[in-house]
């Protein structure tokens, strides 16, 4: 038992790495590209951490700790601007400075439209979805407090970032 749970360590500690490189490599890769073919200034990039409900207490410790050390990691390591981040977070201290709202899928919606207002074409947007997902044979879902957010509503609410560029990293887990 206690080998299998430092296995899931391991491999959650790697598949943070696996993202966080993604992040890096690709922001490098668009930087040089951009640099070479658009003669304007440098894109801007914003990061969206959705974290999801959890079901028990144990999954949503794990769940908020995951998200506030990506929060950390970009500010810290990657530089990122806190006004470059918008994490919402349910079943968490909504006074950490952090976190931007509740994940309830209303905020979610409106927290997105408020960041395409100030977004420029070209820009970046990483989004995060952390937590819990489901299925079933007619959709798949992202787990929030309230109703769940299908795969359907949440490509109509990235329709409006057609001038930016997108990178959705799925880190649901499902049953």
């Amino acid at each position: 038992m206690a080998a299998a749970q430092e296995e899931r360590t391991i491999m959650r500690f790697f598949f943070f790495q696996v993202i966080l490189s993604c992040i890096f490599f690709t922001a490098l890769a668009t930087a040089q590209q951009r640099d070479y073919f658009l003669p304007k200034p440098a894109v801007q990039k914003y990061v969206v951490i959705l974290t999801g409900a959890a079901v028990e207490e144990q999954y949503a410790e794990h769940i908020n700790t995951w998200s506030l050390l990506l929060h950390d990691i970009l500010t810290r390591d990657y530089h990122y601007g806190s006004e470059q981040i918008i994490l919402l977070m349910e079943q968490a201290d909504l006074d950490d400075e952090r976190i931007s709202g509740s994940s309830r899928g209303e905020i979610i919606k409106d927290k997105l439209r408020d960041l395409k207002e100030g977004l420029n074409p070209g820009d970046q947007i990483f989004i995060f979805l952390l937590g819990h997902g489901t299925s079933n044979e007619e959709e798949a879902k992202f787990v929030v407090t309230g109703p769940d957010i299908t795969a359907q509503e949440l490509a109509a609410i990235l329709e409006i970032f057609s001038e930016q560029d997108i990178v959705l990293v799925n880190a649901t887990s499902s049953s």
